[in-house]
């Protein structure tokens, strides 16, 4: 899947690829999760990738061999209809995340997902707007503490 330029392309990690590739995002797995609130480490993205339960998208420059941006997605059984739920970005840029997307979506259609959804910081998803994205909903959240019924101080 070629993006603007003969030396960058979009594709899809195979799952026996992902220790291979892991020094290329790493930085870019790491700028992801300060986003996520502590929800995984570095260590549960990777295993859940490799299990196949999450899905690892990448743009890479060939001529540099260097990863510019990452898509971590994983399929999801709702009630009614599965979901391709986009659960971390990093790095590129709108752009890319635009064309990145068109791709995600044609692959989540042949996995037989009714939806695309994405956890997304306001800019982008005022962005994404011009791209058929709609927001859904609002996730607030509040800390409980360590989960044994208290709260930290």
């Amino acid at each position: 899947m070629l993006l603007a330029t003969d030396k960058r392309s979009f594709v899809s990690v195979p799952i026996d690829h992902i220790d291979k590739i892991w020094p290329l995002i790493d930085e870019l797995v790491d700028r992801a999760l300060r986003y996520a609130h502590g929800e995984l480490t570095k260590d549960q993205v990777k295993g859940y990738l490799k299990s196949a339960d999450m899905q690892l998208w990448a743009v890479i420059d060939e001529e540099e061999k260097k990863v510019l941006m990452i898509v971590i997605t994983a399929v999801t059984d709702m009630p009614n209809f599965k979901v391709c739920r986009v659960a971390l970005t990093s790095g590129g840029s709108v752009g890319m995340w635009r064309i990145a997307s068109e791709h995600i979506e044609d692959w989540a259609r042949s996995q037989g997902c009714q939806r695309l959804d994405a956890y997304t910081r306001p800019g982008v998803a005022k962005t994404m707007k011009r791209s058929g994205w709609t927001q859904l909903y609002t996730v607030i959240g509040k800390d409980l503490g360590d989960g044994d019924g208290q709260t930290e101080d």
